[in-house]
């Protein structure tokens, strides 16, 4: 592991250590809460938000320059797509930096400080992941969003700072239900993939919930539009090419042309597909569950993709729903069976250890 990844690690922090509770209870500190603890007062959470603005103002820098040294004139035009840029990098990555910075002052406070306070909660899940619910305030976790040890639908006594409201530690109150469990993660699994309770009974009974079949038709009205957007496009590229004929230039007309094909065949599959599933019932599918990412490349871009896995069979989901799932849970999937999109997940079975 490289210094960058071990200074992020924190996913692996149990939160439910006997010996953290004993030591918070007396309000002092583990030498590990020490260790984490530095970790994020080093800047662990600022840096990971800042390094894409760090990698993207280089080359901002770099294209005003160039337009500079063109002359003044094409700087001028040049600036406004420049600070249209800019702004939409600010929009995307500004509120959590500021958040992540804002969050390790209010962290060197509590340091300096030393007070630990403790209350009552759950564990929920928020725009990062996991969190503690205690009463009206959100405390965040030192585990990058992952549950760490806690689960939904058991009450806990945290342990945690005031100022920066982390959490520390935390102590199970009373015994842990299967049902309550199964019920705050099916809860949890359905605000983070946007669909309802009602959906998923829907989607239990064999049939398609109408918010998802308007899903559903939102993404065939964007591959209707594809569609028309290409044809268009290939009918120019045609219509060029019967004006001027260029016989020598045949390898830019075949580019061009399997460019076009290429795209309009995944659009009239994806078409294809969402018809078919407003006509179909939902297709089932139930396993263990477990969670992983790839990294897509096409050309010099790439992008993170995340996968929800239901025994043998995967599916995309958002960033923002990825760690809701917990494994060590068995779970039944409901999907579009064309398509392949995941409609709605449930819990079936809870760990043996919950039972």
């Amino acid at each position: 592991m490289s210094a960058l990844q071990s200074l992020f690690d924190n996913d692996s922090i149990n939160l439910l250590d006997p010996a953290a509770v004993q030591a918070n209870r007396m309000g002092q500190l583990t030498p590990e809460q020490e260790q984490w603890l530095n970790r994020l007062h080093l800047g662990g959470l600022p840096i990971r938000q800042v390094l894409p603005l760090l990698l993207v103002l280089p080359v901002l820098c770099f294209a005003s320059s160039i337009s500079l040294m063109d002359g003044l004139e094409s700087s001028w035009v040049a600036l406004p797509f420049f600070v249209l840029f800019l702004g939409i990098v600010l929009w995307r990555l500004g509120p959590p930096l500021w958040r992540g910075v804002r969050r390790a002052i209010r962290l060197r406070a509590d340091r300096q400080s030393g007070l630990i306070r403790q209350a009552g909660g759950e564990l929920t899940y928020g725009p990062d992941g996991y969190a503690a619910q205690v009463g009206e305030r959100l405390l965040f976790l030192p585990t990058d969003g992952e549950a760490g040890g806690l689960l939904p639908g058991v009450r806990y006594t945290f342990f945690f700072f005031e100022e920066s409201g982390m959490a520390l530690s935390a102590e199970q109150v009373g015994s842990i239900s299967a049902a309550a469990v199964r019920t705050g993660l099916n809860r949890i699994l359905a605000a983070a993939n946007r669909y309802t309770l009602d959906d998923l009974a829907v989607n239990q009974r064999g049939e398609i919930g109408n918010a998802q079949r308007g899903r559903l038709l939102g993404r065939l009205g964007v591959a209707v539009l594809l569609l028309l957007a290409f044809a268009g496009m290939a009918l120019a590229v045609a219509f060029a090419f019967f004006l001027a004929p260029d016989l020598e230039a045949w390898p830019v007309w075949l580019f061009f042309l399997l460019i076009f094909g290429g795209v309009g065949f995944s659009v009239v599959r994806t078409f294809l597909n969402v018809v078919m599933d407003l006509r179909s019932e939902p297709g089932v599918v139930e396993g263990p569950g477990s969670r992983h990412t790839i990294v897509r490349r096409s050309g010099r871009a790439s992008r993170r993709v995340y996968f929800y896995d239901v025994g043998a069979t995967s599916f995309e989901v958002p960033q923002r729903a990825y760690k809701a799932l917990l494994p060590g849970f068995a779970y039944r999937a409901y999907y579009a069976p064309h398509a392949r999109t995941l409609l709605s997940i449930e819990v079936i079975e809870a760990p043996y250890n919950l039972s």
